[in-house]
């Protein structure tokens, strides 16, 4: 607070409201703990985000997925060697294609 005064750094302000400000330097701030609520906030952000990506990402697959099982299928692929190509469960390939079916 001296060396602020005696640089006149904020000088009137500080010698008008010393004892505010050295509260709020001592009492208020915790730079330790302002630094992890921050990156627990931004930490939560990047998460979020993450998550809306990654669902994005697993519509995508799954829409990918969906139109290779109808594709074969119209290609005359039984539902066996779709499931084969595809790399999945033969249940899988069916239930799919009752949505299409249906």
């Amino acid at each position: 607070m001296t060396e602020c005064i005696e640089e006149n750094i904020l000088a009137d302000f500080l010698r008008k409201n010393r004892t505010e400000a050295i509260e709020v330097c001592i009492f208020e701030y915790d730079e330790k703990r302002e630094k992890e609520l921050i990156r627990k906030a931004e930490y939560a952000e990047g998460k979020k985000d993450g998550l809306k990506e990654g669902l994005r990402e697993g519509q995508k697959q799954g829409e990918k997925r969906v139109f290779g099982i109808y594709r074969l299928y119209r290609d005359k692929y039984t539902e066996n060697q779709i499931a084969e190509q595809m790399k999945i469960d033969v249940e899988e390939v069916r239930n799919i294609l009752e949505k299409f079916k249906g």
